[in-house]
């Protein structure tokens, strides 16, 4: 269980880090659209996110399914996890308006910082 929860873990911490480079190169770009092709990295942040999702997903089940009972805060970080994905699908969208980039990074963050504070406080519910 260990080696899953630091796998978990370990790719959550990667996934928002992957989130928070995409923005930073979308901020610093004339267009959202254009900050992956003039860094070389388009190719790398279209597959890379769905790998670092799928192990994310993959491990945090298998945790759940060693638990015999499931907190309640479990099915706000997966809320808020489906919130993160579709607000960074439509920020960096290569069709995005700077309004959709903006609002979409701002939700997304705010949904990843949320899944932060709830992995680390763990609130009752």
């Amino acid at each position: 269980m260990m080696l899953i929860k630091v796998l978990h873990m370990s790719f959550g911490v990667l996934a928002i880090l992957m989130f928070a480079a995409r923005a930073i190169l979308g901020a610093m770009a004339p267009s959202p659209s254009g900050q992956l092709a003039s860094a070389g990295l388009s190719k790398f942040f279209k597959i890379a996110p769905h790998i670092v999702y799928t192990v994310v997903i993959v491990a945090g089940v298998a945790m759940l399914l060693q638990l015999p009972l499931y907190p309640h805060w479990i099915l706000a970080k997966i809320v808020l996890f489906l919130v993160a994905i579709s607000a960074s699908v439509k920020a960096f969208r290569a069709t995005a308006t700077v309004s959709q980039f903006k609002t979409g990074v701002f939700v997304a963050s705010v949904a990843y910082a949320a899944i932060l504070w709830l992995a680390i406080a763990k609130p009752v519910l």
